[in-house]
């Protein structure tokens, strides 16, 4: 089963995401922060992290950024794709997005059908 890591400080936001999830097939996991998302990384296997961008610590971006930085100097030159899930879509979102190194934009509220599409476009 494909395990998706969701990074979200809402337990609410959070909630919806995993149960989402469960309904598409897949495993999910939650944790609050961009610093348990960084740990959680380290110690367990994803194919795939839906990253909130507005996090309590450090922000989605910033969060994107660190495991992309571990994953290049990880042994096995893994890459977990990231799928952001921003409350606004505006233009500098996306930039940002992509220059923090995520794979796909989905604003909140995200329909089952869009996350799913974009669950099996990056899963493949």
């Amino acid at each position: 089963m494909r395990r998706v890591l969701v990074v979200e400080d809402n337990p609410v936001n959070a909630f919806v995401a995993l149960k989402q999830l469960t309904a598409l097939g897949f495993a999910g996991s939650a944790v609050a922060s961009g610093y348990e998302a960084v740990n959680a990384i380290k110690t367990q296997t994803f194919d795939v992290i839906l990253m909130d961008c507005g996090l309590p610590d450090i922000d989605g971006f910033e969060t994107a950024r660190v495991i992309r930085d571990f994953e290049q100097r990880s042994v096995n030159g893994r890459r977990i794709p990231i799928i952001a899930v921003p409350f606004e879509n505006a233009d500098d979102t996306l930039d940002k997005c992509i220059s923090a190194g995520m794979d796909a934009h989905l604003p909140k509220p995200t329909s089952i059908t869009e996350l799913r599409d974009a669950l099996e476009r990056l899963t493949r």
